[in-house]
């Protein structure tokens, strides 16, 4: 009886969300700075963002996430995307954290240099045209802060984009490149690597999503690149004709602004697929007649369906609710306050013990999907 009654209070609740649910959307967030100070004595930052969101019911901040580190960089485009839930009638407020990587590796923050923090409430950042907001980095004491070099402030920029998430797949895909120019000298050779771009929404603006100069291949101009795999919904957000860009540079040791740039060719998901071989590679600007800038390849495409708890339900998943419990004696004695089984109060308040409302707190969410309502008990 009390499982029934729990089970009718939870589908009513259910049909209460329901009703709101078009009032949600899975977004995600894309992460850039600009004019970042220099932390370090003789090179740039190698800067990373912590991103946080405020807890609605303690108020406090909790960590969402963090961004990968880029070595040696003011200007970091950052390829971690951030995903969570936009709820139209709430304010969900974030905090954007920037530290510049002093112990490598380490997770804990104060072993890392702080440059900048910000907030950022999800609505206005939604409201905002092309989802897009830059605002300036401030100190812990609330002041901006300036690059000594560029003369400008430190900045952050977050786009926000509405998650694609029919048909997503996880991509596995390798390139080659032939022919690449000489980037170092008439008889020297290059050090390529490759960063994958593309465009956001009707705004064109660029988003970072794939590449980092750390891998890059040492001394060659046919460089064979690691395979590696990614989401359809990062790559393109799930649309096989969205514009993908593959880039390729010349590493140069030092910071990023001594990366040449080599060349780029523009594609899209439902090219890959085919495994193109042959691809000029192009420069828009100072783009030499007749000049060659050598050719990519795609030698190795796949791609895996990603498939969601609905999409099993849909395919004919039988899911069964079993429980078993512990009586093991260092539980203690069910008259023993102390222990899990305690029932004096159930018997004389109603109260039922932990273990009971562990099981009906789970029982009653998974009991709504088991397919023959019959609960096995150990």
């Amino acid at each position: 009886i009390l499982l029934s009654s729990n089970y009718m209070a939870y589908h009513e609740q259910k049909s209460a969300d329901l009703s709101q649910s078009h009032l949600k959307d899975k977004v995600s967030l894309f992460i850039s700075c600009k004019d970042l100070v220099q932390k370090d004595f003789n090179s740039k930052s190698d800067p990373f963002v912590v991103v946080y969101i405020r807890d609605k019911k303690t108020s406090k901040f909790k960590e969402l996430g963090r961004t990968e580190v880029i070595q040696d960089n003011s200007y970091p485009s950052f390829t971690t995307q951030f995903k969570l839930d936009y709820y139209f009638e709430e304010e969900q407020l974030l905090r954007f954290d920037v530290f510049d990587e002093d112990k490598r590796g380490s997770k804990k923050l104060k072993d890392h240099d702080f440059i900048g923090s910000v907030p950022m409430i999800l609505g206005e950042l939604m409201h905002e045209k092309g989802q897009t907001m830059s605002k300036k980095l401030l100190t812990k004491k609330g002041k901006g802060i300036k690059n000594k070099k560029s003369k400008r402030y430190s900045s952050i920029t977050v786009a926000a984009e509405k998650v694609g998430q029919a048909n997503n797949a996880l991509i596995k895909l390798q390139f080659t490149c032939k022919d690449l120019p000489r980037m170092d000298s008439i008889f020297g050779k290059s050090d390529p690597y490759f960063r994958i771009t593309r465009t956001r929404g009707d705004n064109e603006q660029e988003l970072s999503i794939y590449g980092n100069r750390e891998n890059h291949i040492k001394k060659t101009l046919n460089p064979v690149f690691p395979a590696f795999t990614i989401e359809a919904q990062k790559l393109c957000n799930c649309d096989p004709y969205t514009p993908i860009t593959i880039k390729i540079y010349d590493w140069d040791s030092g910071d990023v602004s001594k990366d040449d740039f080599i060349g780029e060719y523009t594609t899209n998901l439902n090219e890959l697929k085919s495994k193109p071989r042959g691809l000029q590679l192009t420069r828009k600007a100072k783009s030499k007649k007749n000049k060659s800038y050598g050719t990519l390849n795609v030698v190795q495409f796949s791609s895996e369906p990603l498939y969601g708890f609905l999409d099993y339900l849909q395919g004919g998943a039988e899911i069964s609710l079993m429980t078993a419990i512990d009586f093991t004696g260092s539980n203690g004695h069910p008259k023993d306050n102390g222990s899990l089984h305690y029932l004096e109060n159930y018997y004389t308040k109603g109260e039922p013990s932990r273990y009971q409302k562990a099981i009906r707190q789970i029982g009653n969410i998974v009991s709504v999907y088991d397919f023959d309502k019959k609960f096995p008990v150990w």
